[in-house]
Parts: C-alpha cells; sequence; structure tokens
C-alpha cells in the first residue's frame, strides 16, 4: 500500500471517529466524568452507527461523501448534547432520528435521481399536500399553524414541502427544454417557454401563500427564496432571478403588518438594538448566554440554556454557547459551512438537473444556518426556523436526511464523472 492509500485511508478513519468524539466532548463538558460514564451505551451505539454510516458513505461516494456525512453526524452530535441539556429524558428519540436521517440519506443517494427528477407530478402533489393539511386539521404554535399532532406524536409538513419544491424546481429548470435533441442529466438546461415560467411562478406563489396562511412567514421566506435562487442556478440572466426576488421581498414587507406575532419579532430586534430589554427578553438571553460561555466554556454551563424561551428549537446556540464556549459555536457553524460549501462545489461543476438539486439544497442548507443565528445574535428577527441537525424537531431532521441524501448522490455523480474522465 503506497502512503498515498494510507493517507486516505487515515483520513476516512478520522472522519469516522470524529461524530463520536464530539459526542464524548459534549457530554464531558454537560457533566464530566460521570454524565460519560452514565451515557457509556449511548456513546458507544451512537458512535459505532455514525462510524459505519461515513465508511459506507465513503465507500459510494468517496472522501467527499465521507466528509459530508461526519459534518452531519458531528452536527447531529451537538443536537443530542442540546438535547440532553433541555429535555434529557428524550434523548433516545434524538439519537434514533439521527439513525433514520442518516440510513435514509445513504438510501437516498442510491436512487436514480437523473429518472426521478423528470416527473413533477409528484414532487408537486407532494408538496401542495404537505402545505394545505395543516390549514384543514392543522394545531397552532408559536404563532403558526403548521404542526400536525396525534397523541405524543407531532409533524411539521413544512419541512416535506420544501424537500418536493426542490424536487420539482430541480425537474422543471433543471432538464433540457421539450423538444430537444437530448434529455440526459448532464445536458445543459435551456429556458422554459414564457408560459411554462409563468406557470411555474403562480405556482411558486400558492406554495408561500400557503405558507402564509398558516403564518409561518419564516417558512414562506425561504420557500419564496427557493425560486430565484433556482433560476440562477439555471442559467438565466440575473434580472430575471433579481426580479423574482424584489416581488417576493415587497409581498413579504406587505404581508408583515398582518400578522402581529411576525411583528412582535421585528420590534424585539428593534428594541434590542435601541438597548431596551421590554420585548427583546429572549434575544437578551441569547446574548447573555454568548457572554457567559466566554470562549471555552463552563463545566456544567449547560443549563443555563434553560433560561432561553425555546432555546432547544429557536435558538440552540444559545444552549451550547455557555456549556462549550464561542469555540463550540464556531465549530458547529464552521460543519455548517463545510456541507454548504461542498453542496456549491458539486452544483458548480455540475449539469442541468444535478446542478440544480445539489445547488438548491446548499442554498435551502445556508439559509437555514443563517438566519437562526443571525437571529441569536439579534442581525435578523427571529423566525422559528430549525439549524440543521441541531435544533430539536424530528420533521427537520428527518428531512435533512433526504437533502444530505442528495448532497450524496451529487458525490456519487462526481466520482463517477470524475473516474469515467480518468479512464
Amino acid at each position: 500500500m503506497g502512503p498515498t492509500a494510507r493517507g486516505l485511508r487515515a483520513g476516512l478513519a478520522g472522519r469516522a471517529l470524529l461524530p463520536g468524539a464530539l459526542l464524548g466532548l459534549g457530554l464531558l463538558r454537560l457533566g464530566g466524568g460521570e454524565a460519560l460514564a452514565g451515557h457509556a451505551g449511548l456513546l458507544g451505539w451512537w458512535s459505532a452507527w455514525s462510524g459505519g454510516a461515513v465508511l459506507l458513505a465513503g465507500a459510494a461516494a468517496g472522501q467527499e461523501g465521507a466528509g459530508l456525512l461526519s459534518a452531519a453526524g458531528s452536527l447531529a452530535a451537538a443536537g443530542l448534547v442540546v438535547r440532553l441539556a433541555t429535555t434529557p429524558e428524550d434523548w433516545l428519540i434524538q439519537g434514533l432520528l439521527w439513525v433514520a436521517a442518516s440510513g435514509l440519506a445513504l438510501a437516498v443517494s442510491l436512487l436514480p435521481w437523473e429518472r426521478l427528477v423528470r416527473d413533477p407530478r409528484i414532487p408537486t402533489c407532494v408538496t401542495l399536500v404537505a402545505l394545505i393539511l395543516p390549514l384543514v386539521v392543522g394545531s397552532a404554535a408559536g404563532g403558526a399553524r403548521a404542526w400536525l399532532r396525534a397523541g405524543p406524536l407531532q409533524l411539521q409538513p413544512v419541512e416535506l414541502a420544501k424537500v418536493g419544491a426542490i424536487l420539482l424546481l430541480a425537474g422543471r429548470l433543471g432538464l433540457a427544454p421539450p423538444g430537444s435533441a437530448s434529455h440526459g442529466i448532464s445536458e445543459p438546461s435551456g429556458p422554459l417557454p414564457a408560459r411554462e415560467l409563468v406557470w411555474l411562478a403562480l405556482l411558486w406563489s400558492g406554495f408561500a401563500g400557503a405558507l402564509v396562511a398558516q403564518r409561518d412567514l419564516g417558512g414562506a421566506a425561504l420557500v419564496a427564496l427557493l425560486l430565484p435562487a433556482g433560476l440562477l442556478l439555471a442559467g438565466y440572466p440575473a434580472r430575471v432571478p433579481l426580479g423574482a426576488l424584489l416581488l417576493a421581498g415587497g409581498a413579504g414587507l406587505l404581508l408583515l403588518g398582518l400578522y402581529p406575532h411576525a411583528l412582535a419579532r421585528v420590534e424585539g430586534m428593534r428594541a434590542l438594538w435601541r438597548l431596551e430589554t421590554a420585548g427583546a427578553y429572549q434575544l437578551w438571553q441569547g446574548l447573555a448566554s454568548l457572554a457567559l460561555g466566554g470562549l471555552w466554556g463552563r463545566p456544567g454551563g449547560f443549563g443555563d440554556g434553560l433560561a432561553v424561551p425555546a432555546g432547544a428549537t429557536d435558538l440552540p446556540l444559545a444552549v451550547v454557547a455557555p456549556g462549550a464556549g464561542l469555540v463550540a459555536v464556531w465549530g458547529i457553524l464552521y460543519l455548517q459551512w463545510s456541507i454548504v460549501a461542498r453542496g456549491l462545489g458539486m452544483a458548480e461543476t455540475a449539469e442541468g438537473a444535478a446542478r440544480l438539486l445539489t445547488g438548491l439544497v446548499a442554498v435551502l442548507w445556508g439559509l437555514e444556518t443563517l438566519l437562526p443565528t443571525a437571529g441569536w445574535l439579534g442581525l435578523a428577527p427571529l423566525t422559528g426556523l430549525p439549524l440543521p441537525l441541531v435544533s430539536r424537531g424530528g420533521s427537520a431532521l428527518v428531512a435533512h436526511g433526504v437533502l444530505l441524501g442528495w448532497l450524496l448522490w451529487g458525490a456519487r455523480q462526481r466520482l463517477g464523472g470524475a473516474g469515467a474522465r480518468a479512464g
């Protein structure tokens, strides 16, 4: 075995060990050696599963696939520590959700998406059902009617709708137009006829409108932003996605005044910058968590996160910061960015629907990281959006398993293309 092969094996082994190592460090910061010993079983099976998943991803998609799943597993480790700090009785659910999400990612990466993206009917129906169902039988939480509940089980269908929306855009914008010489996934996409583009814009307005009707303005903004991002990735002139972006932004500003809970979040951000405590309690507590943790955090400091309302969902970094410090926050954001950067890199070298699928996943993942972090720092209104793989929320974790699977699929496509060129 040559030095290059040994280096690759060592790198793969390091990536496989990283999620478990970070979970162990998190347990030490959470409660010292006692917490580590008390959760030795959890650490053992969770690390074994995560490491095995990384090795499987590496076998299927090379070093890039292993890096993706290693970063995702490390973020899931942070999410598990957040759950242990806030609702320790539910740690098993969080651990099993990661098992389901990572297993789903591996399965999704093996499907023939080069064919599946061509039929827009399934993602359109899935997205519409996921958006309309909460309006009919949903229940309200945090000002938004976006939840389905059945006893102890609860589901947020908007997470499924985001997945369907990305698949729909990849199919409509990423394939060569009807009547062209080829319909392969590696062929450059061409602009849709004006009639089809108008139809897509109207459909997208319906998607965003359903989320507005649920009073989920954060989710509506995310879904609305996917359309201009898709147009840009598909190669449309900049004026087309810019026009879509301006229309979406104008509609959002007009609708903001109709929803008191959304206005309250904007006022909370403004109150923070005016140094007023009234109306900005959660934001002040979030910033206090950063100050309490300092650079390295304080052992046992995770308990301070309990003072932040909805910390495990809206502000998970405010739970991490007191116990593990700014270093851990930087680490989480770096891991998130590494996933986004890999997705953008795949989109840059891919063509057709593969470019749309991987690029839109990267855009969505980046926005879901940027907006909650900006909200925590008082740079944007709080949205209630989950921080990928870290926030508490089963629907979001499983949906991100699908998104991660698409990135693994993109890594497999790129690895196969590189092998074909080398051959």
